[in-house]
């Protein structure tokens, strides 16, 4: 523990040592090369500014990526508030997906392969990734916490200001889309990888 509280004394090392890291995370996450950027930058002010509080229980690192997904989700807090975004995502599922009955016109493709295994495998990986990325901003960071870095759902909730049924049908949409792209490049097994 004192080592940790002795490396927040070395601010100028923060950006050398931690800043690539926090910026791939943040990229990862947000697909905006500008927008990480300036939220790892605002992290890092933020650190600066709470330095005195580090109490040493975690590593710079790990307190700084803490930091760095609050600043994540105060951004999309914020753009909520601007955008008023609660529909945006409803185009992930249309009037022309469903009958007049409410069934669908034509059932989703069976899934074939759990999310471990598209992990395991560094074609369906890059292939998932592409596909993420072709979600809206507010679905693929909601699918990067839960389904990537296994964020509980009351946790993301709060995060990102969602109630639970709001959570839940944007997960859904995010995978039947993901789902979708999958299938239109072709693949709906890793045997086919």
């Amino acid at each position: 523990m004192e080592s940790n509280k002795k490396d927040i004394q070395n601010v100028e090392e923060w950006a050398e040592q931690h800043g690539d890291m926090l910026y791939r995370f943040a990229l990862a996450r947000l697909s905006n090369e500008d927008l990480a950027a300036d939220l790892v930058q605002n992290t890092f002010i933020a650190a600066i500014g709470a330095k005195d509080s580090f109490q040493g229980k975690s590593s710079v690192k790990t307190w700084l990526l803490g930091i760095l997904k609050h600043k994540m989700m105060d951004h999309f807090r914020q753009k909520k508030k601007e955008n008023n975004f609660d529909d945006i995502e409803l185009d992930s599922l249309g009037p022309s997906d469903f009958t007049s009955e409410g069934s669908w016109r034509s059932k989703p493709h069976e899934w074939y392969f759990t999310p471990e295994q598209i992990l395991e495998n560094k074609e369906a990986q890059k292939i998932l990734w592409e596909c993420v990325d072709t979600l809206p901003e507010r679905m693929r960071l909601l699918f990067i916490l839960r389904e990537i870095d296994g964020e509980s759902t009351e946790t993301i909730c709060e995060k990102m200001d969602l109630s639970t049924s709001n959570f839940s049908v944007l997960l859904y949409r995010a995978r039947y889309k993901l789902r979708k792209e999958f299938v239109s490049k072709g693949i709906n097994s890793l045997k086919v990888l």
